[in-house]
């Protein structure tokens, strides 16, 4: 229902040439093969982007149409990603909040405390270690109270696997455990150690923190996100680690969250989490369709962006700051409202969105921004745009000066009826609203570098 779906941190994905990529492995390349053709960096590729090369950070690969490299650990280990599709089947799910919180208590907890949040496993450790360190103690004074503290979790995994039917053979005969007599009692107290704590006592034994074993032994690695309450119980976000959908840790689950595959290969599919009047749109509707505004930044007049480093980390907080035309706020993760003003002679003069930030690890691309349509207060709901600022490196191999080029990515899709009617005008109006707010963008960043 929810396709494939992955979440790499930083340090731990590997990336592709920005449109068409190879599958994921155990490394990078300096080329790529595109049906019988070879690319190196700097080539262009047959949809009129420019091949980079493989980037590495980590031991995987990741591209489209690929399969992943091996999960990473907390422990300097490395994670691949999974492979995307090259040809993507536009689609849009709304996960609801009761599925996460059943999530939760199947995962063990008796009941749910406070509003529900979507963390990255790393950031979990940082607010709720101390309560995996209680339950991992709690379970280490249990070990110790049957005197097997000295003992390998090998060497204690076999005397619970012969408590385990132990009760069995007690109404007929005497047992003992290194001269210590086997009751109910003893058999009841064993059997609370679980399997779990003894991975993570051997984890601990081999240098990983506590909190780290813990995550670890209950199968969730570093690049992990995982659902969670105030009170720090939670349960593996699968719908997010079991594919490619970008997502930012610490956003609100409240009302759901939102995951949406845009019918583009210039956009990573991603999640955003809903909030009141987000409503998800039908790629099925009559009325469905799409457009893409991106426009390039100039190789002339924006000398500090082309020729600095800092040019696309410049881009990414202009874009963020300025994320619809008109008179708006900072996007951030879990949504600012802002009116992109008058857009039609239907609308009263006012449309709402709500601009979200989704946070990207890919170097050469920035965070996304997203304007979602609020419904009843946007006369084109419902619908997106995504906005992400894409970047080229021309520098030559034999210069140490850098040279880059800039793509801000404006994509959208719907199924507004006027937008569906009139999709040839209406594209035109977006494009100009767009292009417009490109150039503020633009001139922002390149302002900034003075």
């Amino acid at each position: 229902m929810f396709g494939n779906f992955l979440f790499s941190l930083n340090n731990k994905i590997s990336y592709g040439a920005p449109s068409e990529g190879g599958g994921g492995g155990n490394g990078g390349s300096d080329t790529t093969v595109i049906d019988g053709v070879t690319y190196s960096p700097g080539d262009t590729l047959p949809d009129g982007s420019t091949f980079l090369g493989t980037i590495v950070a980590g031991g995987g690969g990741i591209g489209n149409g690929g399969e992943g490299g091996d999960g990473g650990s907390f422990s300097g280990g490395s994670s691949g990603g999974a492979g995307g599709s090259s040809n993507p089947e536009p689609s849009v799910e709304i996960v609801d909040i009761q599925y996460v919180e059943t999530a939760i208590i199947t995962g063990g907890s008796a009941s749910i405390s406070g509003p529900v949040t979507l963390l990255i496993a790393e950031e979990y450790i940082i607010e709720h270690g101390a309560n995996l360190e209680t339950a991992y103690t709690s379970q280490q004074e249990i070990i110790s109270s049957l005197g097997w503290a000295d003992l390998s979790s090998e060497q204690i995994q076999a005397k619970l696997d012969f408590y385990s039917e132990a009760h069995i053979h007690l109404e007929h005969v005497a047992l003992y455990d290194d001269g210590v007599s086997i009751t109910h009692a003893r058999i009841e107290t064993a059997l609370q150690v679980t399997e779990s704590h003894l991975q993570a006592r051997t984890l601990v034994q081999e240098g990983h923190t506590i909190a780290e074993a813990m995550m670890l032994a209950n199968g969730t690695t570093a690049d992990e996100f995982v659902f969670t309450d105030e009170a720090g119980n939670y349960a593996e976000a699968d719908v997010i680690n079991s594919g490619d959908v970008l997502v930012s840790s610490g956003i609100d689950l409240t009302d759901g969250l939102m995951i949406i595959e845009p019918n583009t290969d210039r956009l990573p599919s991603f999640a955003i989490p809903v909030q009141p009047g987000i409503e998800e749109y039908s790629t099925d509707s009559m009325f469905y369709h799409d457009y893409d505004s991106s426009v390039s930044v100039p190789l002339n007049g924006y000398d500090a962006l082309r020729f600095s480093h800092d040019g696309l980390a410049a881009l990414e907080d202009a874009l963020i700051a300025n994320p619809t035309p008109g008179d708006d706020s900072a996007a951030t993760i879990n949504g600012t409202v802002n009116d992109v003003g008058n857009l039609t002679i239907l609308d009263g003069n006012t449309n709402f969105v709500s601009s979200f930030v989704v946070e990207n690890p890919n170097p050469n691309q920035s965070d996304i921004v997203v304007n979602y349509t609020i419904e009843n207060e946007h006369v084109l709901a419902h619908g997106y745009v995504g906005r992400m600022i894409q970047r080229y490196d021309n520098t030559p191999d034999d210069l140490t000066d850098e040279d880059y080029s800039y793509s801000l990515v404006t994509f959208g899709e719907g199924d507004a009826f006027i937008q569906g009617v009139i999709e040839g005008p209406a594209e035109l109006v977006a494009d100009y609203e767009w292009y417009q707010n490109s150039y503020e963008i633009f001139d922002t960043a390149n302002d900034s570098l003075l």
